[in-house]
This record gives C-alpha cells, structure tokens and sequence, in this order.
C-alpha cells in the first residue's frame, strides 16, 4: 500500500492530532518525519500495527501511552496508564536545572514527585549531580528505576509521600506536583481518562503541594539551594507568593510566554 492510501485510512479512523500521526508513522516505519513521503510503501505487516495503534488513539488513548514511551530532552524514557507522561514544559524545568549546575561538582538534586524519574534521569545524564528521585507511587518508582538503567544513570529512588521518608540536603530540589483543581471542565478527556489521578489532580483548588513545599522545603535547603517548579497557568504568582519568607522568588515563563516555573531560593 502506498504512504499516502495509508495515511488518509489511519487519520480518518485515529481522529487524532497530526503530529501524532507523524509520530506513529515514524515509529512503526522506522524513519525520520522528513522521510514520510509519497513514495514510502507500507507492507501489510506495517499497516496492521498501524491500525492496532489508530484504534487506540480512537479511544484518547495518548501515543506515549498507546506505545509505551516517550522522548525526554532526547532520552528515551517508559510510560504506562499508572505514570504521568513528561510534557514540553517540563522539559524546559530540567534543561534550566541542567544549565544551572552544568558542571559544577558536589551538587545534591532531589526530583520529588519524579513520576517516569525522566527530570531526575536526565539531570544525571547530562551533570556530575548526585540525584534522588521519590514518588508516594509504586509504579513511578518502578519506572524510575527502569529508566534510569535504559539510559545508564545511576540514582538512588525513596517510595515517600511528598517529603516524609526524604533525608538530607540537597542544592537544587525540583518539582512538578498535581496541580489541576479537582472538577476542572479543561482538562483533555485523553488525560483525564488515561492518566493517573494521583499526579494530575490536587485539593485547595490545586494549591495543597505547593502550600505544603512552602512550609516544609526549607528543612531540606541549604543557604542558597533553589526549590524550581511547574506550576499550571494563571498560578505562578499565587504561588510565589507562598515563599515570601525565603530570600527570593522569581518566575519564568514557558516556550509559549506563559508564567510556567517559579524558582525560590533559600
């Protein structure tokens, strides 16, 4: 079958964004997005995965679940239902840590609520820091661990609730928290539907994490450490505004000009 037959069937039955049908094209044809054209030819064996996968996407399965992985700052990184797949945004939260302590030696980083561990892993990856990574999940720890081999790293993982089994210091503790307010009508079905409530969904409207963070971080700060986090739209100021007692709060905006990290330090 040729390339364009069998895109115009995927799309049709997917009902999916195009760049997932890129996505899953590459995937199954094993090239790059710039070699998807006209003259590629789809053996039956390619276009029957390709069907198994539209049929998932038509149910708003998301791809990285559907698949079974993702992409994290060039890593390859496992997801399941049971964990949050790694967005853009988040990305932009590593890669500033990453710039941060480039190659600075005895750095102590904590990825807490770490979920695939793809923040923690990827700071290790490309830093000489010494990285912890803690979920109160037992299947984020699972996938911590086994992503952390798939991409050669070595960190040390705790099963806590928030902070309450983490010890020590740290430079740098990094986190993206539940933040949507239960009941919020915007979230995408796919997500709410496939997607673990446990990473996605806090009380006080959203604020319960960062309240928490703003009153128990410092134990775990040194003079001068910086607590670094997502925060959802339109929250980034309510946020900082938890810090007020720390030495400086600052807020930084996303890929898309939206106030997305608030960075406070100790």
């Amino acid at each position: 079958m040729n390339y364009i037959t069998a895109r115009k069937n995927i799309e049709t039955i997917a009902n999916a964004d195009i760049s997932d049908i890129d996505w899953l094209f590459c995937e199954i044809l094993g090239v790059n997005r710039s070699q998807l054209n006209n003259g590629l030819c789809i053996t039956k064996k390619q276009y029957k995965k390709l069907l198994k996968y539209a049929k998932k996407l038509a149910k708003n399965m998301p791809l990285s679940i559907a698949l079974g992985k993702t992409e994290f700052l060039g890593l390859p990184i496992k997801v399941n239902k049971h964990i949050l797949t790694p967005r853009q945004e988040t990305e932009e939260l590593a890669d500033y840590v990453i710039k941060q302590i480039a190659n600075k030696p005895n750095i102590n980083v904590l990825d807490l609520c770490c979920g695939s561990g793809a923040v923690g892993i990827a700071i290790a990856k490309n830093t000489k820091a010494v990285v912890t990574c803690s979920d109160i999940s037992k299947h984020a720890i699972k996938f911590t661990k086994a992503n952390a081999k798939l991409n050669g790293v070595s960190i040390k993982t705790i099963k806590s609730d928030m902070l309450n089994n983490v010890w020590g210091n740290f430079n740098y503790i990094v986190c993206n928290p539940p933040y949507i307010k239960y009941g919020d009508t915007n979230v995408q079905t796919s997500v709410h539907k496939w997607e673990p409530h446990l990473a996605l969904y806090a009380k006080e409207n959203g604020y319960y994490f960062y309240k928490y963070l703003a009153d128990k971080a410092k134990i775990y700060m040194l003079t001068g450490s910086k607590l670094c986090l997502e925060v959802g739209k339109d929250m980034a100021q309510n946020v900082a505004d938890l810090f007020l007692d720390y030495t400086k709060t600052e807020i930084i905006k996303d890929m898309q000009n939206i106030d997305r990290f608030v960075i406070v330090t100790k």
